[in-house]
């Protein structure tokens, strides 16, 4: 004989309020089932009076059965807080990353530890994306010597190393000298980003480097000496656009172009790329997994582009060709903007 199941009462017996899904008990200070009476009861205290002379208490409000467990203790009370509508509101006020900070440094307002570290949103681990791409498609060390070259400016600037004695003069020599020695002065553009005071898709790392090592502002003229290292002041921002105002002439008098793009570069450096790949063959130089995904979704098949990312250390060079990667990972490339931003974007948390 099967076994009768035994029929659950959501309704029991009881003089409590009760939730009937999850069975928490509400407190006396739980008022939800009087609501009408307690918003009549606010009413009246403020029909025939000025905005000026109404006065509500904590007492002529109603509470939920959810703020039993959604309250924080301030001041020995018990506050209620819907953490819903304290996010929507706290996302319809803020104008810039920075603005997080102040935000959600209260305790009414917890950073959720799934998508937030100490500093901000989980770094997520960029580098993944190459080696998937490499263990599919491949790499080689070299790209097309004709090629004309697409650098990106936030690469340039770590690479070249300063000069430990010196003016700021003599560090624009080196990056000229640089980029002289390894790419030439002909068929070569180098994309900075702007590094304003506006919002970025990039403000979240770059707050992440200047939360490691902070710079104040330095007011620097071509003849001043360097005193400071050169990691520290490019984790300054007004810095950085200084610095790149200063080189950007340098660069043009060796006849090198230059573009400065709105906010984030990356866009700029891939779009310059594929209208010059029209007639040309041309190499992205610079590390960040963006371009290589923007290269792939944004560029059509038969376009000569690639991608040359420097190696550093034991790491070798390695140079990815667009057109032979579309073609080996067709079903890749239609969800590739949507894995990366999951993955291993500037603009999401690692989950």
């Amino acid at each position: 004989m099967s076994k009768i199941p035994t029929v659950y009462n959501p309704m029991p017996s009881n003089q409590e309020l009760m939730s009937i899904a999850t069975g928490v008990v509400g407190g006396n200070t739980i008022n939800c089932d009087s609501a009408v009476e307690v918003g009549t009861t606010a009413m009246k205290k403020i029909l025939g009076k000025t905005f000026g002379d109404i006065h509500l208490h904590r007492k002529d409000k109603v509470l939920p059965l959810s703020s039993v467990t959604n309250s924080v203790k301030v001041r020995e009370k018990l506050i209620p807080v819907n953490t819903m509508q304290l996010f929507n509101r706290i996302v319809c006020v803020i104008k810039a990353d920075q603005d997080f900070a102040s935000c959600l440094e209260y305790e009414l307002a917890p950073r959720p530890l799934s998508l937030f570290d100490d500093i901000s949103m989980r770094k997520t681990q960029k580098s993944v994306m190459y080696d998937d791409i490499e263990s599919v498609a491949g790499s080689q060390q070299t790209y097309p010597e004709e090629s004309t070259v697409v650098i990106d400016g936030g690469f340039l600037l770590r690479r070249v190393i300063w000069p430990q004695h010196g003016s700021y003069s003599d560090i624009y020599s080196a990056y000229v000298t640089y980029v002289q020695k390894h790419y030439g002065t002909n068929n070569v553009v180098i994309v900075f980003d702007s590094y304003s005071d506006a919002p970025s898709t990039k403000g979240v790392e770059q707050n992440r480097r200047a939360m490691k090592l902070q710079s104040t502002e330095i007011l620097f003229t071509d003849d001043m000496p360097i005193t400071i290292y050169q990691e520290r002041f490019l984790t300054n921002g007004k810095n950085k656009a200084r610095f790149i105002q200063g080189l950007t002439g340098h660069l043009e008098l060796a006849g090198i172009q230059v573009k400065h793009a709105v906010a984030d570069a990356d866009t700029l450096i891939v779009r310059t790329a594929i209208e010059l790949s029209t007639n040309n063959t041309v190499s992205v130089v610079g590390t960040d997994v963006d371009l290589l995904i923007l290269l792939i979704q944004l560029s059509k098949q038969d376009s000569k582009l690639y991608l040359y990312k420097p190696g550093a250390g034991k790491c070798p060079d390695k140079v990815f060709s667009i057109s032979f990667i579309q073609q080996h990972l067709p079903n890749a490339c239609r969800t590739l903007l949507f894995l990366h931003a999951m993955t291993g974007c500037d603009t999401t948390s690692a989950l």
